[in-house]
């Protein structure tokens, strides 16, 4: 737990740095869960709790692009399935995690973060990520996150919003049922006439993915407004 504080400390710092000369600095807390070899289908199943920090730097009215840590919780128990293959096979997993992202948001409305005309809009967003298990026996691995999401200003200084993101990873080792040497189920699991009934372990060709939910407050620092005589804010910038 220290080690996760510390990075949080450098990375907050970093991105206040950053936050200083334009954009928005903020944090997230919400939930993650789980897709998998365990878990195929069921959105929101065992969500466990999350939190995180972001830097949000504002190109126009339409494109920004926000770089975060987020800490992520995810498990999953095979007890809970219909199946019952996965009854039998009573496989369960807990993981701590450390995502860092990078995602470029499209607005579909104009908006601007300083803005109290411009004030509100839905977006997409997509990009690249890492995510780091907090434990030693799982591999980290590059996601592909892509999502949507409300951004809604409170004040010309404060932002608030939800977002709804997905983690396709390349990875079918984060939930101990893929194909390396500490595999679980290689070693502990079914007697020999269940092995015959229940042999697949895990769901070839589809690797696991993960999802973040929440909400989200961020707080723009120094920045400047040019308004038009003529239209307010039509001419607002950074």
């Amino acid at each position: 737990m220290k080690k996760i504080k510390l990075i949080f400390l450098f990375v907050f710092t970093s991105f206040l740095m950053m936050g200083q000369g334009k954009g928005d600095i903020g944090i997230y807390g919400g939930y993650t869960y789980y897709l998998g070899d365990i878990n195929p289908t069921i959105q929101f199943q065992e969500s466990l709790p999350s939190y995180g920090i972001f830097y949000r730097h504002i190109f126009d009215y339409r494109y920004s692009v926000k770089s975060s840590v987020y800490l992520g919780n995810i498990q999953a128990h095979d007890k809970l399935s219909k199946y019952n293959f996965h009854y039998e096979r009573d496989h369960s997993f807990k993981l701590q995690f450390l995502d860092i992202s990078s995602l470029v948001e499209f607005n579909f409305l104009p908006y601007m973060s300083t803005s109290m005309k411009y004030r509100f809009t839905p977006y997409v967003t997509a990009g690249l990520s890492y995510m780091m298990p907090l434990k030693s026996d799982v591999v980290g691995t590059m996601t592909i996150p892509f999502g949507i999401g409300l951004k809604f200003n409170l004040t010309e200084r404060i932002s608030t919003g939800v977002e709804w993101t997905w983690r396709n990873t390349f990875s079918d080792e984060i939930d101990g049922l893929g194909e390396y040497p500490n595999d679980p189920i290689l070693i502990e699991f079914l007697d020999d006439q269940l092995a015959e009934t229940y042999r697949q372990k895990s769901l070839f060709y589809r690797n696991d993915k993960y999802s973040f939910y929440g909400i989200f407050i961020s707080y723009k620092f120094a920045y400047k407004r040019y308004k038009c005589p003529a239209y307010g804010e039509i001419n607002m910038r950074e």
